[in-house]
């Protein structure tokens, strides 16, 4: 949904068996047959004029009609609200600081070509980066003319463009299969899904299922993933069909099956919606897999182990009954490491909002980095500064820094944590400063200078202690 200051939009579907269902849409959609005629008419209207969002709730998804085809009139309309949006958001600024172009030359081109505003910043963005001639650096004219046509033909048939969040098909697609696949009587999201797919895969589609088969896959696609996963609107469903187009042709039932399955074992919602590859997987092997990990009392928190090789699930396994054992007396990592650098649990969460992969790291790798630190002078709370520290090598990259900067000050200084984190580059830009500084006296070693200065700064100063 977008924001005008003065307007709230919604969509209001009609059907002859139900009462008015109402969501909250980008425009507003309100059938009243006369007897014999189901033409619908398409307009914008004040808030005033339906009820809020949210009044009505009787379980149904938020999906688009099927035929939601806006008028010439109502497309004026929206593209006159997403450039007052624009206006609001001042993101003409943020767009011509992003590009390093000044505020006129994106002024000009979206008042010429107004129909712009509807994509999302990020998409206008990506759009100028595309359409940019990289001999003249100026924007191809014609190209422009061309994605303007193409919104205006998108948002006439009920996309919402703003909302998509996969956007570069709109201007790398041929306008004559953009045109063909808008017409087919679904609604708004299935036809933007069938505007991305390629030949074959569309041809596959339209053999498999007829147009009201193609709307109700995608509306039962959506009930599931809202249910399970929490989903959370219809345009979500799109942009994961945008990455995984397969997930339109699984069985239902069988997305419930693996769902429920995974929810089960203590997996999060968070770590499915970003591996939903693991659809796609043998089911007999995961539910073997996690009768396994159940035997030995060891959780599964990741939906890449259910589908990975036989090998690497071994080498995950060996890793985390080892991880288990070297845990006790501790009930979690958390407060394995607090432990370790004596230091509370909310210290060791700070350290987590620094180095978000911290817990990720093996248990027995944190607790010999910790150690040998620990043991080289490094006191805790720098430990806590630099967490990322404890993810480094601890053969190839700790210790070898370490020495080599203990070999060039002759034993008598120790890398900064920072040091052991830079690049290789960087880190041998401070080696040279520190071997100049130590050969600028070559009779004396590093040693003798230190101790011959801290001898001067306690006579200079009887009594100092």
């Amino acid at each position: 949904m977008f924001f005008n200051g003065c307007k709230r939009i919604f969509a209001v579907q009609y059907k002859t068996s139900f009462p008015l269902q109402i969501t909250n849409r980008a425009f507003v959609v309100i059938e009243n047959p006369a007897p014999g005629n189901s033409n619908i008419e398409i307009y914008l209207t004040k808030s005033k004029d339906v009820p809020a969002s949210g009044s009505v709730t009787n379980g149904s998804c938020e999906i688009s009609p099927k035929l939601s085809i806006l008028s010439e009139e109502a497309l004026c309309t929206y593209i006159s609200t997403r450039e007052l949006y624009w206006q609001q958001k001042n993101i003409v600024r943020s767009v011509a600081s992003s590009l390093l172009m000044s505020t006129q030359r994106i002024k000009h081109l979206i008042s010429t070509y107004p129909a712009l505003t509807v994509l999302a910043e990020e998409h206008f963005i990506q759009a100028a980066q595309d359409l940019i001639d990289p001999k003249t650096e100026r924007f191809v004219r014609g190209r422009w003319q061309e994605v303007e046509t193409r919104l205006r033909l998108i948002s006439f048939y009920g996309v919402e463009v703003h909302r998509l969040r996969l956007a570069k098909w709109i201007w790398t697609q041929e306008f004559a299969t953009l045109e063909e696949r808008l017409k087919i009587n679904t609604n708004p999201e299935t036809k933007a899904f069938l505007c991305i797919q390629r030949k074959m895969f569309f041809n596959k589609l339209m053999f498999r299922y007829s147009t009201d088969g193609l709307t109700k896959t995608f509306e039962e696609l959506y009930t599931t993933l809202h249910q399970y996963i929490g989903l959370s609107d219809s345009y979500e469903l799109l942009h994961y069909l945008q990455r995984s187009p397969y997930l339109f042709v699984l069985p239902i039932r069988r997305i419930q099956d693996i769902l429920s399955m995974l929810l089960d074992a203590g997996i999060t919602k968070d770590e499915i919606r970003a591996d939903l590859w693991i659809l796609h997987h043998n089911l007999d092997v995961m539910k073997e897999r996690i009768d396994q990990a159940h035997k030995i009392n060891v959780s599964i928190s990741k939906p890449w182990v259910l589908r990975c090789d036989d090998d690497r699930f071994g080498r995950y396994m060996q890793r985390r009954i080892s991880d288990d054992e070297a845990l006790q007396p501790h009930g979690s990592k958390i407060e394995f490491l607090a432990a370790k650098l004596s230091c509370t649990e909310a210290d060791v969460k700070i350290m987590q909002t620094r180095f978000p992969l911290l817990l990720n790291i093996n248990l027995k790798k944190l607790s010999s980095s910790i150690d040998y630190l620990l043991e080289q002078g490094y006191l805790s709370y720098q430990i806590q500064s630099f967490p990322r520290v404890l993810s480094l090598s601890l053969e190839q990259r700790t210790k070898k820094r370490i020495q080599e900067f203990q070999k060039v000050s002759n034993g008598l200084i120790k890398p900064r944590l920072h040091h052991l984190m830079s690049t290789d580059v960087n880190f041998q830009k401070v080696l040279n400063r520190l071997q100049r500084g130590t050969s600028r006296c070559p009779q004396k070693t590093t040693k003798e200078i230190i101790l011959e200065r801290a001898s001067e700064s306690s006579t200079s100063k009887p009594g100092f202690y």
